[in-house]
């Protein structure tokens, strides 16, 4: 049995949490798989089987099990069940930051090695200095 937390909707919501989690074996301590605290905020399956309450907001963010939620009737981990926006582009300051390294340290190279540094990268470090 693995521990898990999880927010509580309404009644019926919790009523079909306890469901799912005594088809898994949990179970209340005292009432088995009976349903009951249907009016409390957050529910507790811990790794020994037992269900615990509770109705504190603090109580649910400091426990350290893992968030899930009863989704399609399946237990889904609310960290795998995040939807992330597609990837964007990276800020133009950073990508002229990148750029302005890039140059400097190919000039470090070409001067290391004797070599003229290219007018054009002059040019183009010059032109990123100004923003």
């Amino acid at each position: 049995m693995k521990a898990m937390k999880f927010r509580v909707e309404n009644e019926q919501h919790s009523k079909d949490i306890q469901t799912k989690l005594f088809e898994a074996g949990y179970g209340w301590r005292w009432s088995g798989v009976f349903h009951t605290h249907l009016d409390e905020k957050f529910l507790f399956a811990n790794i020994d089987g037992r269900l615990t309450v509770g109705s504190r907001e603090e109580t649910f963010e400091v426990d350290i099990n893992p968030e899930y939620k009863l989704l399609d009737g399946e237990f889904v981990a609310v960290s795998q069940h995040v939807e992330k926006p597609p990837i964007g582009l990276r800020p133009k300051r950073v990508v002229v930051a990148l750029r302005r390294k890039e140059i400097l340290e190919a000039m470090e190279r070409y001067a290391e090695a004797n070599k003229a540094i290219p007018k054009e990268w002059v040019e183009e470090l010059e032109y990123l200095c100004e923003d």
